[in-house]
């Protein structure tokens, strides 16, 4: 079986990045790293990665200002989903915006057989 996935551990509320016991920059792997990546690329804009600004969702270019339809920004976040090696299926099941802020429930299918629920 294959092992998707290492990835520097974030704080879930921070975004940021965490020690581990031993004081050094702590890492995670296999389905929770897999999770932390596909919410990565949800919330990454275009330009933004500094290596990698072709990368992300061209909220910027065609978004702001307009009317976007969900089945639109389903379709998107399903694609960068998808995107993340280790990653079989995404489905957007919830999407939300309030306060100026999009959120929602993408149900992961991974390619070890694991299903999550992450939410953005």
């Amino acid at each position: 079986m294959a092992d998707y996935g290492h990835s520097l551990m974030l704080d879930p509320n921070t975004w940021d990045l965490t020690l581990d016991q031993g004081g050094n920059i702590a890492q995670t792997s296999g389905d929770y790293a897999v999770a932390q990546d596909v919410a990565n690329r949800i919330r990454l804009f275009t330009n933004d990665a500094y290596y990698s600004p072709d990368e992300g969702i061209p909220h910027f270019l065609i978004d702001l200002g307009h009317k976007v339809s969900e089945s639109l920004i389903r379709s998107r976040y399903r694609e960068a989903a998808l995107t993340v090696p280790g990653v079989a299926n995404a489905q957007i099941t919830d999407i939300n915006l309030s306060n100026r802020t999009l959120g929602g429930t993408v149900v992961l299918s991974l390619k070890t057989g694991e299903e999550l629920d992450l939410e953005f």
